[in-house]
């Protein structure tokens, strides 16, 4: 019986086109990611293996299917390999914070994790979106859907066409300071 764990070929053909394509110094893919939270785990359904096939649809660079989905169950799985600890540079498997930091800041990724809002709350490069059929209290997520009064062939297109809108907008809006002022 084998120990080692599995190889993701999904990730590891990700992290080869993205390699490949900064090395050579026409990096076409993503530099945004997605960062879905949602509380209501049953009530709310997964959508990041959906959101990443779509975002691939549109993905018109040269090395197609840009957009890996991290899960919980993805994330434990890169985590167990050594050569993903080594890339992080850690010896242990159980610090998902430098993971999910790490692979949100590559671009092209769809995280969907219980806390990746708070993860990855620096990274100006991360469209925070929330799943909850109540509005959430904290944060400073871009966008809040409660999927269950909308329907599933509509939620994942709504999801990717408000990523599109932020990410072709420049991501997060940066305020001047003659703005600033003018609000005081």
């Amino acid at each position: 019986m084998n120990s080692r764990p599995s190889v993701d070929k999904d990730f590891s053909s990700w992290l080869v086109k993205r390699s490949l394509a900064r090395s050579s110094g026409r990096c076409q893919q993503a530099d945004f990611s997605i960062a879905i939270e949602s509380p209501c785990v049953v009530c709310q359904p997964r959508v990041a293996a959906a959101l990443a096939c779509y975002l691939n649809e549109f993905d018109d660079s040269e090395n197609h299917c840009n957009w890996l989905p991290v899960t919980d169950h993805r994330l434990e799985q890169l985590q167990a390999h050594h050569e993903f600890r080594k890339m992080l540079r850690h010896s242990e498997p159980d610090d998902p914070n430098s993971a999910i930091s790490y692979l949100s800041s590559q671009g092209g990724v769809v995280l969907e994790l219980p806390k990746c809002h708070q993860q990855t709350e620096s990274n100006t490069k991360v469209f925070q979106v929330s799943l909850s059929c109540q509005e959430p209290n904290e944060g400073n997520h871009h966008l809040w859907v409660n999927a269950k009064r909308i329907p599933e062939k509509t939620l994942v297109p709504m999801i990717a066409n408000a990523f599109f809108d932020w990410a072709c907008n420049g991501g997060d809006r940066v305020e001047d300071e003659s703005s600033q002022k003018a609000r005081k």
